[in-house]
C-alpha cells in the first residue's frame, strides 16, 4: 500500500511555463481523497517555491533547498532545516575562489532566499540568477564572510 508520493516541482508537476496542468491538480487531490502524503521535493527555496504554489494546492509537504528544509503546507511551519557549519561553510567557499568558479552562498533557513555572490567568469546563467534575485543579493566580501549556509551554489 502507497503511503506517499515525492515529487519534483520544475518541469514535473509544473509545465514549462511554470503552470500545473490540470491532469497534474487532479492526481494531487485524488492522493488527497485516498490519504496518501504528497510531498513536492525541489531546488527552489521558499519564496521561489510560494511564487508558483498556491495555498489551496492539493499536497502535504514541501522539501525545499534540494532538501535542507521541509515545511508543513497546510501550517507553513517549517518543520526541519540545515546548515552547513562555519568550518565546512569557509573550506567550501576557498576551494570555490581556488577554483575561479562564480559561486553563491545562501543565507540559513529561513532566510535563505538571500544570498552573496562571488564573480569571476560571469557566465550568462549567473548574471541571469543575480538579476532575478537582485533584492537578496549582494556582493561576496571575503573580510566578512557568511559563517553558516544552507547551500552554495556553484555555476560552471
Amino acid at each position: 500500500m502507497i503511503k506517499a508520493v515525492f515529487t519534483d516541482l520544475d518541469k514535473t508537476l509544473l509545465k514549462d511555463n511554470g503552470t500545473f496542468s490540470e491532469t497534474n491538480l487532479k492526481a494531487m487531490e485524488m492522493l488527497r481523497n485516498k490519504n496518501i502524503i504528497l510531498i513536492i521535493a525541489t531546488g527552489r527555496n521558499i519564496l521561489s517555491a510560494k511564487k508558483v504554489l498556491k495555498n489551496d494546492h492539493q499536497f502535504d509537504y514541501l522539501m525545499f533547498s534540494s532538501g535542507a528544509g521541509i515545511l508543513n503546507w497546510r501550517t507553513k511551519k517549517i518543520i526541519y532545516e540545515n546548515y552547513i557549519n562555519e568550518d565546512n561553510t569557509k573550506k567550501a567557499i576557498d576551494v570555490l575562489l581556488k577554483s575561479n568558479t562564480d559561486f553563491m552562498v545562501h543565507d540559513i533557513i529561513p532566510e535563505n532566499h538571500k544570498f552573496y555572490y562571488w564573480v569571476h567568469n560571469s557566465l550568462p546563467d549567473f548574471k541571469r540568477r543575480i538579476k532575478l534575485y537582485n533584492e537578496f543579493a549582494q556582493p561576496l566580501e571575503l573580510r566578512n564572510s557568511p559563517k553558516k549556509a544552507t547551500q552554495l551554489l556553484a555555476v560552471l
